[in-house]
């Protein structure tokens, strides 16, 4: 009998039990380069900041059922334009339309392998 592709598809916790030290990719170029902040140099205008350590997930698939698996797991419905972006009420999730058939999505850190595991749980072997 041939196994479903759920049970074909392996996981892998991002996020272990144990307490890692974690730093943002730019951590060390803002040490060396001692670049002000925002806030002390008096300057005004557009500014940039990192949002270091947030969870990415690349999503694949049918619009509707992803549209009806995202709205009920984060309150946000797919983009409808392309190159469009989402955000939840908090602002804290996003997703951005990548191509007609795929999206990124942003949450926090350490959601991520949670909601991928509700969103496998949730789509079953829809794909």
């Amino acid at each position: 009998m041939p196994n479903s592709v759920a049970q074909n598809i392996k996981t892998f916790d991002t996020h272990p039990e144990i307490s890692v030290a974690v730093e943002s990719p730019l951590a060390y170029s803002y040490q060396r380069s001692k670049a002000p902040t925002p806030a002390s140099d008096g300057r005004r205008g557009a500014v940039l900041r990192e949002r270091p350590l947030l969870g990415h997930l690349i999503l694949r698939g049918g619009t509707i059922v992803l549209d009806e698996a995202l709205r009920e797991e984060l309150g946000i419905t797919l983009p409808g334009q392309p190159q469009g972006l989402a955000l939840d009420a908090s602002g804290e999730r996003s997703i951005q339309w990548l191509s007609p058939d795929e999206w990124l999505v942003i949450v926090p850190a350490g959601e991520e392998f949670e909601l991928e595991n509700r969103l496998r749980a949730r789509l079953g072997d829809a794909h």
